[in-house]
């Protein structure tokens, strides 16, 4: 297929389609799934960090609770 505007030319070719429900190519999908991943150990490290600041408020006694 070709397609022209005032820049060029832009040539396409479709080597196979996929249909609906078919498992896609792992080259496809392996950016969004390193993206999950970095996601998922992101948030784990949030809560890790999040439970060592208030456990270590509780041990030295440097927090505030406020009703």
């Amino acid at each position: 297929m070709q397609l022209r505007d005032s820049t060029g030319v832009y040539m396409v070719k479709i080597k196979d389609v996929l249909k609906r429900n078919e498992i896609a190519p792992i080259e496809y999908i392996k950016p969004t799934i390193r993206q999950i991943i970095l996601n998922k150990r992101k948030l784990e490290l949030i809560k890790k960090i999040e439970k060592d600041i208030t456990r270590d408020a509780v041990e030295n006694k440097q927090f505030e609770v406020y009703d």
